[in-house]
């Protein structure tokens, strides 16, 4: 990160990052960002790894022409599932200290 600011209205943050070179590719119109952190509803719980590592910003990249400003997400894509890609389960025996 190179810079984060409250914005004017005290409701949101301006986030001012560094990319990779090699990912600049990725930074398309139908590219969507989202802060992880651990969240709980119907459907299960998410990003517990935060609790260890904190909160991060995740990207799922999409298609379209380039674009260099964005405009987070409240909450994780509901379609990633649908995605290419790999999607991994990990399953422990209840108990584990």
């Amino acid at each position: 990160m190179r810079n984060i600011t409250l914005a004017d209205d005290l409701d949101g943050i301006y986030v001012d990052a560094n990319i990779y070179p090699e990912a600049t590719q990725l930074l398309t119109s139908g590219t969507e960002f989202w802060l992880v952190k651990p969240r709980a509803s119907i459907t299960g719980i998410s990003g517990l790894e935060t609790l260890v590592s904190g909160n991060y910003i995740a990207l799922q990249p999409g298609k379209g022409e380039p674009r260099l400003t964005f405009t987070a997400r409240d909450e994780p894509p509901t379609d990633m599932a649908e995605k290419a890609g790999t999607t991994v389960k990990l399953r422990a025996p209840t108990g584990l200290s």
